[in-house]
This record gives structure tokens, C-alpha cells and sequence, in this order.
């Protein structure tokens, strides 16, 4: 979930909405993949300007990201309180890992963030 305010803009940024890409052997331990590329989509709302894709830090808009060697990829969203229409809502986030152009299994993530008043 996002708390946020109308008074302070600083509130309005997601915790990251995370995910873990492990290799899973059978009979054998789950060892991280690196450096496989996620893309991140925002498919509810459709208004860009409500909510948008930031990097780990949120300092800047990004839409894709590259598994570290934890195998961990995230971003964050940046919510314009002002632009909501209804004060609970949620945002909803696609996340699409490929390997050769291919979806890996358990692909695509579907994040869902609750957006409500502090």
C-alpha cells in the first residue's frame, strides 16, 4: 500500500515493488539470475501523468531494469496525489521478464498497489 498526502509531496513514492529471478534445478538449490531484462508496464491507470515508473532511488522515470546478482529487479511508483480522481485507489503494474525474447516461466508479475489518504 501507498499512504499519501496533499501536503506533503515526499509521501508519494511506493516502496519498490520487487521481484527474484531464481534458477531452479531439480534436486539442486534456487541460484539467483542476473542480469536478465525486465520491463515494467503500468496498466491501471491509464493517466501517465497519476503515476509513474521510477528507478530504485526515484530519481528518475524508468520502465526497465536488469536482475542484479541477487537476481532481484525493481521500481518504484511515483503517485501526483493531486490527479486522483477517488481517494482509494490501487495502481497496477506488469512486470515482463524474457530470456531470447521469450517469457520465462511464472512471467509476467502483476503488482497491484493500494493507493489510500494518510
Amino acid at each position: 500500500s501507498l499512504l499519501y498526502s496533499l501536503t506533503d509531496t515526499t509521501s508519494a513514492l511506493s516502496n519498490p515493488l520487487q521481484l527474484q529471478l531464481l534458477n531452479l534445478h531439480s534436486g539442486s538449490t534456487a541460484l539467483p539470475v542476473r542480469s536478465y531484462i525486465v520491463s515494467y508496464r503500468i496498466t491501471y491507470p491509464t493517466d501517465t501523468v497519476l503515476a509513474k515508473l521510477v528507478t530504485r532511488d526515484g530519481s528518475r522515470s524508468s520502465t526497465v531494469d536488469t536482475t542484479d546478482a541477487t537476481g532481484t529487479s525493481a521500481r518504484r511508483i511515483r503517485l501526483r496525489a493531486l490527479s486522483l480522481t477517488s481517494a482509494n485507489d490501487s495502481v497496477v503494474v506488469v512486470a515482463m521478464v524474457r530470456y531470447h525474447g521469450m517469457p520465462v516461466p511464472g512471467a509476467p508479475i502483476r503488482f497491484v498497489l493500494r493507493v489510500k489518504p494518510q
